[in-house]
């Protein structure tokens, strides 16, 4: 059950940080088309377990669900090649402009998403 709500609360963290990604940036989706729709397929499927523990919010219930285990260890190694996707598109980015090195990936992420260029300053 440990090892089980371990793997959980990891994907958890993974697919938090991604949603707002994949889900909030129609640009970064359109030039990472395979990782999206790798990620809506994980979306899907993590709600759908979440769906499935908020009907009956029994820990042991919930971790000891036939498979659960494989399922969340299978979710965060798609989630881990979405985000291997997502760095090497921000090390593009950076290749062709130097600057971007010089901040953080969630900054460069806002800059990217932006579509107003009086923000980027």
């Amino acid at each position: 059950v440990i090892e089980t709500i371990d793997v959980w609360m990891l994907v958890q963290k993974k697919w938090m940080y991604l949603e707002g990604i994949f889900i909030g940036s129609d640009d970064i989706r359109m030039q990472l088309r395979d990782a999206a729709k790798s990620f809506d397929r994980v979306d899907a499927d993590f709600k759908k377990i979440m769906s499935m523990t908020g009907k009956n919010p029994n820990v042991l219930t919930a971790c000891s669900f036939d498979k659960r285990i494989d399922d969340l260890r299978r979710l965060s190694t798609e989630l881990d090649q979405c985000q291997k996707s997502l760095s090497d598109y921000l090390e593009r980015k950076r290749n062709a402009f130097p600057r971007f090195f010089f901040i953080s990936d969630d900054e460069l992420l806002s800059i990217l998403g932006t579509t107003d260029p009086n923000c980027v300053q």
